[in-house]
């Protein structure tokens, strides 16, 4: 009821105004009869004129101008169409179709009212068209796609790409032969991946056409890593104001170099005047379909789009349609129609007798003539064939719908229980099922169905805008892209033919922050695109071995990276070489050590029966001797990478610099025995068995090679671990220990006989065993690998040449310079002395009863010691 009332009310506004010499709201048509009757909505005009805004003499009314001369030809390609399968009687055998095509003038309200005139029939009870072909714009399609879809009428369009019409609850009765924009969008997203932009800005005309379809780019390029800087929209009426507002952004972004376009082609020429006037020629346009293959919206603007990229439909071919086309004109009374006459006055600026002139802004010349041809037109342009054969398409998908009903057999049909319709009591619901149905191969040979085109499986043609030397642009193929090709093969570019606006060969970029360099990696900058980063050099011990990472790869264990962070290299293996000065001396002195140990012994040897030898202790000299050359040969264990035996080697210092203390010790409380009756002389085994208790940890928990990548950057630090740290400090402080009393031991021994005043020399010794060794140990947890070999081997040395030069240099003095005191009675002489003075020492003269069990007992010590020496 609320459709009727509307409708009556729209008949009544019209008839009000049926004297207006301008095409009126109820659009004039082209009509022929036929048992099934087509309707078409083509732009036979582009734009509305607003009458009466003031509403001072009557309603608003909006006039259809500018005459399309593009969408005149969309006609005659529904109208040859339809005359082809007329005169294919065995296609739709026995029926006859005709047509009823109106003007849409490319804008919702006339569009609204032209649907409004389809249906009307329906509020009479009365048959209408079965199915409508239209519309140019989604912006139309849209708006009128409700309607024929409340009666069902199905509605398939030729140009109509928004995504938004794959809403098949909404939209039921909508079909197009052109590829949604799912498919446009992809190839555009595919061309910028394709040369490696990652910063772009979108422009789009602000309807159902340009909104959704840079919004499917937005998703697609942002869903592959890529960044959106601006995206900006375009009304459909835009004033100067906001295309300057657009220019200046594209201006004040110049990284910015790649701009994707959904725009229309009268706003797409706005776009680039302010680009032009702003002089802003180094960036390139991603071309959208209705304006990638129409180089006349860039006139007197070439250098602004040179270098452009345009996504265009594919060509299709429709066989002898352009021979047909040469035969129209308005002079044949089968041809005539209001249109016809139109674009005949508005192409040759001329009257056609007994017409009125339809664009008032020509001024028209004398009448037509008949030598006036239609291939003169824009309207026959080749170029723009593109959407010609796409209303070529829809209604070869209609006939093809027709056919499969008036072929149908019972049963086998699409309707309830395999029901067949009835082709002469045809509803358009009936059609409408069929054409859901429909698969046919085109002209081009490529294979159609509407799911296809809903599913982003569309074809099209990738050009470069070429500015020649002539200052005209020229539109050059350089690929194509095929949706329907498997992933990787649907982009196909031949680079070389492509011309870009800088001149180069390669491509520009487009990148908010250009792509870090090797060594370094991305670092997003707060608020700002991923795209927009800084480089930040790789920390120590990382690599980056690729541009754009954001995450630096640490090395692994015993590598490091190099200066510029590029690679990770071996760390320097850090151990005590045998070429390496420090090493040389090292063994340098070593070898003296050695030597000196060596003739020590010799001396020894050959004076083996003298008093000075017998009175020292032969047999723990010679032990003593074997022990310090064991301290000089295990110095040379350091050298070299550890490893196991190595390990074990070196443990030959501890045991034999162990053994020296324990023979001192056991010199110095042999010493205090004799000379004191006080002390017990039974220490020589007890101390020398602390040996086997450092042999025994050996055993237990031997040391470790061990490989310490942690403490240096770039060095790797070879040493021995501890097998058992607990027994590691152990024997130390079990050294320690022996040290410390063997020091108190050879200072209580420190006034005996000079012939056997060794304690003097212990006491030496072990001080500066106490002074270098307590200068390693804190050192020792500050170096590594050779300097602690180094420092380890030097403490070692000094200490040993410490005993060896304070043990036997002075009896080697004595045996080579003072072969006088190297006698018996020199050492009685010295023992003697030393108990007369003791025995003074003890108590006064007026004790003459004690002195005498003094000097008995000095007697007695005296003998002792002299026994002892002999043996």
């Amino acid at each position: 009821m609320v459709m009727q009332t509307g409708y009556a009310i729209l008949v009544w506004l019209c008839a009000g105004y049926s004297g207006n010499e301008h095409a009126h709201c109820l659009p004039r048509r082209i009509h022929k009869s036929g048992d099934v009757v087509i309707g078409g909505m083509f732009p036979f005009h582009t734009e509305l004129e607003r009458i009466d805004d003031s509403l001072l003499f009557g309603p608003l009314r909006d006039d259809c101008l500018h005459f399309n001369e593009e969408g005149y030809r969309l006609a005659e390609a529904m109208m040859f169409a339809i005359d082809e399968v007329n005169r294919n009687t065995t296609f739709v055998p026995g029926i006859s179709l005709g047509y009823d095509i109106r003007d849409s003038c490319g804008s919702v309200a006339p569009s609204a009212e032209t649907a409004l005139d389809f249906i009307s029939p329906f509020m009479e009870g009365e048959d209408t068209v079965k199915a409508v072909v239209g519309a140019s714009r989604s912006s139309v399609s849209t708006a009128v796609s409700t309607i024929f879809g409340k009666y069902n009428i199905p509605f398939v369009s030729h140009g109509s790409t928004s995504t938004l019409l794959s809403k098949y609850l909404r939209y039921k009765s909508f079909f197009r032969t052109i590829p949604s924009d799912k498919s446009q969008s992809r190839a555009m997203v595919e061309i910028i991946e394709r040369y490696g932009w990652e910063w772009i800005g979108t422009i789009a005309t602000d309807d159902d056409y340009g909104r959704p379809g840079v919004q499917q780019v937005i998703d697609d390029f942002e869903g592959n890593g890529g960044c959106v800087a601006f995206s900006e929209l375009l009304p459909t009426h835009s004033t100067p104001k906001r295309v300057t507002e657009i220019v200046d952004l594209i201006r004040t972004n110049p990284s910015v170099k790649v701009l994707v376009t959904f725009i229309q082609a009268s706003g797409m020429r706005l776009i680039l005047q302010e680009a032009a006037r702003q002089n802003i020629t180094d960036r390139i346009w991603i071309a959208c379909e209705t304006w990638s293959d129409n180089p006349d919206i860039s006139k007197d603007l070439h250098t602004i789009s040179d270098g452009s990229i345009g996504v265009v439909l594919s060509q299709g071919n429709i066989p002898h349609f352009a021979d047909y086309l040469k035969t129209v004109t308005p002079f044949n009374e089968n041809q005539q129609n209001t249109f016809l006459t139109e674009l005949w006055e508005h192409t040759f600026q001329c009257k056609m007798p007994n017409a009125r002139v339809y664009d008032i802004e020509a001024a028209p010349s004398p009448n037509c003539t008949t030598n006036m041809m239609f291939e003169e037109t824009r309207a026959f342009k080749q170029s723009h064939y593109r959407i010609t054969y796409n209303v070529y398409l829809a209604v070869r998908a209609i006939a093809q719908a027709l056919h499969n009903i008036a072929t149908c057999e019972p049963q086998s049909g699409l309707l309830q229980d395999g029901g067949c319709p009835n082709i002469t009591l045809l509803e358009p619901w009936q059609l409408l099922r069929y054409i859901r149905e429909v698969n046919f191969t085109g002209t081009d040979g490529v294979h159609y169905n509407f799911d296809d085109n809903e599913q982003g499986q569309g074809r099209y043609e990738i050009n470069n805008w070429q500015i020649t030397p002539d200052e005209s642009i020229r539109l050059v193929p350089i690929g194509i892209f095929d949706g329907g090709a498997s992933d990787g093969q649907k982009l196909q570019l031949d680079d070389e033919l492509i011309k870009w606006n800088s001149g180069d060969i390669k491509a520009p970029e487009s990148v908010c922050s250009h792509p870090c360099p090797l060594g370094t990696r991305k670092a997003i900058l707060d608020g700002q695109p991923h795209c927009c980063f800084e480089c930040v050099p790789c920390a120590d011990g990382e690599i980056a071995n690729a541009t754009g990472v954001t995450k630096c790869i640490t090395c692994p264990k015993g590598f490091w990276s190099t200066d510029d962070h590029t690679a990770c290299e071996k760390k320097v293996l850090d151990y005590l070489g045998f070429l390496e000065p420090a090493g040389v001396v090292i063994i340098v002195f070593a070898f003296i050590g050695v030597t000196m140990t060596i003739i020590t012994g010799i001396f020894y040897i050959r004076c083996f029966d003298t008093a000075i030898v017998k009175a020292s202790n032969r047999e723990l000299s010679f032990l003593m001797l074997f022990f310090l050359l064991l301290c000089y040969l295990g110095c040379l264990t350091y050298f070299s990478v550890p490893t196991e035996i190595l390990c074990i080697l070196q443990q030959i210092n501890g045991i034999a610099y162990t053994g020296c203390i324990a023979i001192l010790y056991v010199k110095t409380h042999r010493l205090l025995s004799i000379f004191q009756a006080t002390l017990k002389s039974s220490m020589r085994r007890k101390q020398l068995a602390g040996i086997g208790l450092v042999v025994l940890a050996i055993v237990l928990a031997p040391p470790v090679p061990e490989l310490n990548h942690d403490i240096s950057k770039t060095h790797t630090y070879a040493h021995c671990a501890p097998g058992s740290l607990a027994l590691e400090l152990s024997t130390s402080i079990y050294t320690w220990l022996l040290c410390g009393v063997c020091l108190v031991q050879a200072f209580r021994a420190r006034k005996l006989p000079n012939n056997f005043n060794e304690a003097k020399f212990i006491t030496f010794s072990m001080m500066m065993y106490f002074s270098v060794w307590s200068i390693y140990y804190p050192v020792s947890f500050w170096t590594y690998g050779k300097l602690k070999a180094l420092s380890q081997t030097v403490v070692v040395i000094v200490s040993t040449t410490g005993i060896l030069i304070c043990m036997f240099f002075p009896k080697i003095y004595v045996i080579v310079l003072k072969p006088q005191l190297n006698t018996k009675s020199a050492i009685q002489q010295s023992v003697t002395q030393h108990t007369h003075k003791s025995t003074r020492e003890v108590g006064s003269t007026t004790q003459g009863s004690k002195l005498k069990d003094i000097e008995d007992n000095g007697i007695s010590n005296t003998r002792i010691l002299v026994k002892t020496c002999q043996t």
